[in-house]
């Protein structure tokens, strides 16, 4: 019997080499993974810096929008020192002026001064009169077409419409706000001069505030050489008139003269 030999018995058989892998190591891991935060970063502070400059543009852009929209329809403002005293009388005279001004655009051609301090003149309840210096002061002026100089010259308390008009609105203005009128220190009406100037005088317990139009016609230093008719609206606090009071009633006793009026008071050692 023949034999095959161990050669010839074994099945060649093909080899398959392993499968081959793309490894990667863990410090190149960690290099790649760093370069995508980095990546990620600057993608990040790109957008953000990007947005803020978009909005920093839009807000100035707005800005600059509402400055025109003011120009055109605001009124000229001439800045002055600023008030010592309370600010919320400085912002009910501004109130005042700017509610006027609002219902009537025609007045937002006319000079408004900021608050500035003037002289405030009120008869306390027993009558004598209380100067307050330093009170808060807001101004408007009208100025007089050329052909109704010659009216003025004839009647110096004439009285233009447009005065007419901002009193009445201021009035109303005060009413809105709380104010009542309070008439001892009030003028009757266009034609009373015993304040000389025409006066109407609002208060609400704690402020005190009066709306003057000067009687007659003016130049002023920063109206030019224009005529103007004056109107201003000042205003105290309770506080700032009592203590005016204080300090002049003792003079005012002493000369026995319930309209004399007292200013600049300095007590010496």
């Amino acid at each position: 019997m023949e034999m095959n030999s161990p050669q010839e018995s074994t099945q060649t058989q093909e080899q398959v080499p392993p499968p081959t892998h793309t490894r990667i190591d863990k410090k190149n891991f960690l290099i790649l993974l760093g370069g995508f935060l980095i990546l990620g970063i600057t993608i990040a502070w790109f957008l953000s810096t990007t947005l803020l400059k978009t909005d920093l543009f839009l807000e100035q852009e707005h800005s600059q929008n509402q400055n025109s929209n003011q120009d055109t329809k605001s009124p000229q403002v001439t800045q002055t020192t600023k008030v010592s005293g309370s600010e919320v009388t400085a912002s009910v005279a501004l109130q005042i002026i700017e509610s006027a001004i609002k219902n009537d655009k025609d007045l937002s051609r006319y000079l408004v001064t900021t608050p500035a301090p003037g002289r405030f003149w009120w008869i306390s309840d027993d009558n004598w009169s209380i100067n307050v210096e330093n009170a808060e002061r807001v101004v408007v002026s009208i100025p007089v077409p050329e052909e109704d100089m010659s009216l003025y010259s004839e009647s110096p308390f004439l009285f233009p419409p447009k005065a007419k008009e901002f009193q009445f609105l201021v009035s109303q203005m005060m009413s809105q706000m709380g104010y009542v009128l309070d008439t001892r220190n009030s003028s009757e009406d266009t034609s009373d001069t015993k304040y000389y100037d025409y006066l109407q005088a609002f208060t609400n317990g704690d402020n005190y505030c009066v709306s003057e139009t000067n009687a007659d016609i003016a130049t002023y230093e920063d109206t030019g050489s224009r005529m103007m008719k004056r109107l201003q609206v000042s205003c105290v606090t309770k506080e700032q008139f009592k203590k005016a009071y204080d300090e002049q009633l003792p003079f005012l006793k002493g000369l026995s003269k319930r309209d004399a009026i007292i200013s600049n008071i300095t007590v010496k050692d």
